[in-house]
């Protein structure tokens, strides 16, 4: 099977509802005036009220990452994606209103200046759900997906020729429940992304323990429910982030309330999910107050991380070695994520490093691991380093005339 086209750079950031005060928007830095001190540069979100997208810049040959200071003001941007050119960027706005409409986040499309970095604002529209908290391409780039937290819908939208936003061309609602009124009294929509062959796109929903399958028309970017229209988990899972294997055949899920991954069997020639097999994320003996967070595959695809976010203090990023054959998982290590609540992280384009953001307590900071490409284990390099509050993850894009 051919390996599948990959998605345009993105970077998967929170999704739980912010606070009216957390929204605010920060007065900007002026990013031409910070000389490029790597070859790439790290765009991170920050939900606090002096938050907005911040840039800094990471070196790949050692590691290193400036500390990053606020450089265009958004409403609480938590999930980035960037364009393949690299001129332009697109961001979730979380909060439960949105230029003056309530009941609704927004999404913003932002030109981006390929010499200096900069952002700047080219339009917003609504997403129709409140607190969106993720954001993906198609696999041509031409429509983006968008999943609405606790408005528990998605979205999709057109793009027009200069990057702005089009329209928004389709909106569903999910409904139901789950067995937890705390966490699951209605739907959540977590995360959207589409199949390896751009036939589909799939969501997750913490909220009713599903991942919804549609239809994607690669014409005008309209999503339909599929038949079956979704794949359901064990109750109490609290379906979170999710990530095909680079060969497309398999699907791996991360429940949030259980601590799990999932994997499934991804039939792609009629869009169905069939579950194989399910691991704990967290360490042996470690019970209860955690909740699992983000998922990703490295470089190769060989290792497959995941992060916990635990209310003790003992938040760690594990690593799993994946069978390419059957999709099964072998647990190699949990470090330390450096940090409280390991709520994001990001494996650079080169592969060789991961970079954790920590949110809660008094963290505020991004951590930098080295992948040891044969084992996939992580070692820390160098001290964390300070961000704006609230960090959101990490976007790298690569700085003009080093790639």
């Amino acid at each position: 099977m051919k390996s599948p086209v990959p998605i345009p750079l993105l970077i998967a950031l929170m999704s739980a509802p912010l606070s009216a005060a957390e929204t605010a928007p920060a007065a900007p830095a002026t990013p031409s005036a910070v000389q490029p001190a790597g070859d790439y540069y790290a765009y991170i979100g920050s939900g606090a009220s002096n938050g907005g997208i911040a840039l800094g810049y990471f070196d790949s040959k050692t590691g290193a990452l400036s500390a990053p200071s606020v450089a265009v003001a958004s409403q609480s941007p938590n999930f980035f994606v960037v364009s393949a050119d690299g001129r332009h960027l697109y961001s979730c706005n979380a909060g439960g209103s949105f230029q003056g409409q309530s009941g609704t986040g927004g999404v913003t499309a932002f030109a981006r200046d390929p010499a200096t970095g900069a952002l700047t604002a080219l339009n917003s529209l609504p997403t129709g759900g409140g607190n969106p908290g993720y954001i993906s391409f198609d696999r041509t780039g031409k429509f983006l997906f968008v999943a609405n937290y606790s408005g528990g819908s998605i979205a999709s939208y057109s793009l027009k020729a200069d990057g702005s936003l089009a329209e928004r061309v389709t909106f569903d609602q999910h409904t139901g429940s789950s067995i937890l009124p705390q966490r699951q009294n209605h739907a959540y929509a977590e995360a959207i992304l589409p199949s390896p062959d751009n036939r589909f796109v799939l969501s997750t929903d913490l909220g009713v323990d599903k991942v919804f399958i549609y239809r994607l028309d690669a014409k005008t970017g309209a999503l339909t429910p599929h038949e079956p229209a979704f794949a359901s988990v064990k109750p109490g899972t609290g379906p979170r982030r999710c990530a095909f294997s680079p060969d497309g055949k398999f699907f791996y899920l991360i429940g949030e309330m259980a601590n799990v991954i999932i994997t499934f069997a991804w039939d792609a020639a009629k869009g169905t999910l069939t579950e194989r097999e399910t691991v704990s994320t967290l360490p042996a003996g470690q019970t209860g107050g955690s909740s699992a967070a983000e998922i990703a595959f490295g470089s190769g695809g060989k290792f497959l991380y995941a992060s916990n976010r635990d209310n003790g203090g003992k938040d760690t990023i594990v690593v799993f070695a994946q069978d390419a054959a059957s999709g099964k998982l072998t647990l190699v290590e949990h470090v330390p994520s450096g940090g409280r609540t390991p709520r994001t992280f990001t494996i650079d384009p080169t592969g060789k490093w991961l970079v954790v953001t920590n949110n809660a307590g008094a963290s505020n900071n991004a951590v930098v691991f080295k992948i040891d490409p044969a084992t996939g284990k992580l070692t820390q390099s160098g001290a964390p380093v300070s961000t704006p509050p609230q960090p959101l993850g990490v976007l790298f894009v690569p700085v003009a005339g080093t790639k």
